[in-house]
């Protein structure tokens, strides 16, 4: 076996992963290429690989079942996102400014709990619903015969007319 490379796509186990190899083939019936994905459980001796991860793998002894294979090297670390963290001061300044604006807000204005005066014309036109169409009326057949001009009576039909003759015969 040779060596290969693939992306990690499970780091759950404790020194193990799980890799996925992809590789392309020509297809000669098809005329164009196809790209297959194997997935091979590896070693990860120092538990350095990560989700996303691009390695190279060796093949080795069976160490279990499944795992025939070990990480000889992480040639690309994932772009894990870390969120900015913000310094202690801003927080505290941030914190104590939004709980006087609380406090100050619902005494200073009373109108405050009601809908604001500019939403209420166009909230109560955009939630109503269009008018809902009136029911079909029940009209008799002889009715639908003579308001539909464009359909062929059933006598004069010529598929009625075929059908008619040949279960005479």
């Amino acid at each position: 076996m040779k060596q290969v490379v693939g992306m990690v796509v499970s780091n759950k186990m404790q020194k193990s992963v799980v890799v996925a190899v992809d590789r392309l083939f020509f297809h000669k019936l098809c005329n164009r290429y196809v790209k297959r994905t194997s997935k091979f459980m590896a070693h990860d001796e120092h538990n350095v690989c990560n989700i996303g991860d691009r390695v190279r793998l060796d093949p080795s002894r069976p160490l279990s079942k499944r795992k025939h294979w070990m990480v000889a090297e992480v040639l690309k670390k994932a772009r894990i996102y870390v969120p900015p963290s913000t310094p202690v001061s801003a927080l505290s300044v941030t914190s104590a400014a939004s709980t006087s604006t609380t406090t100050t807000s619902p005494a200073s204005s009373p109108s405050s709990s009601s809908t604001p005066p500019h939403s209420t014309a166009s909230s109560s036109t955009a939630t109503t619903s269009p008018a809902p169409c009136p029911p079909p009326s029940a009209t008799s057949p002889a009715s639908k015969t003579s308001t539909s001009p464009t359909t062929p009576s059933p006598a004069t039909s010529p598929t009625t007319s075929r059908t008619a003759s040949s279960s005479r015969n």
